[in-house]
């Protein structure tokens, strides 16, 4: 869509920017509402029933979104989310680019309250990581600790599997960790 990346690069500028646009093409765009795993979603993935009332506020009618009016809803989850992690994460705008790209995109896949919730393994790496230098050896170490707790759950005797994310959209995932 030619307005999406438009409307966001006037919108936004770096993290954000890149997380819109990162989320527009894993999510593609729909006007009408479709099935999403069992839940209906419109847009770039919004599930209709988890618009806030300001999202909400923003589409004139759920069943015909526009693009402009998914432009805007994107935009501010976005800013929600990036204010969520920073909030979340001290020292969260220490980690590169592109790692916070990817903790933006997983928030808004998973749901932030979820990811809080069920991966505490990779919020714990993730805001280790977020204590150190860009690029130092420190923060390299605990980022490769919080890419393979987003891909894998270790189990009290030392079994690996691979999370249910990683299983249901793994392209996306691996994407995501390699951030």
């Amino acid at each position: 869509l030619a307005s999406a990346g438009t409307a966001i690069a006037r919108e936004f500028g770096g993290v954000k920017e890149a997380a819109a646009s990162t989320l527009i093409a894993d999510e593609g765009f729909e006007a009408s509402p479709y099935d999403d795993m069992g839940k209906q979603s419109v847009g770039y993935g919004f599930q209709m029933e988890s618009l806030e009332e300001d999202e909400k506020a923003l589409i004139e009618d759920i069943n015909n979104v526009k693009p402009e009016e998914a432009d805007a809803v994107l935009n501010l989850k976005v800013d929600k989310l990036s204010n969520w992690w920073d909030d979340t994460v001290e020292g969260f705008s220490n980690l590169p680019e592109s790692s916070q790209v990817s903790a933006i995109s997983m928030a808004y896949q998973l749901g932030k309250e979820n990811v809080a919730r069920e991966w505490p393994k990779f919020m714990a790496s993730i805001k280790e990581a977020a204590q150190y230098a860009e690029g130092s050896v420190e923060q390299t170490t605990a980022l490769a600790k919080a890419k393979f707790n987003m891909l894998y759950n270790v189990a009290e005797d030392g079994a690996v599997t691979a999370t249910k994310w990683a299983t249901q959209t793994t392209d996306r995932a691996m994407r995501m960790a390699e951030g």
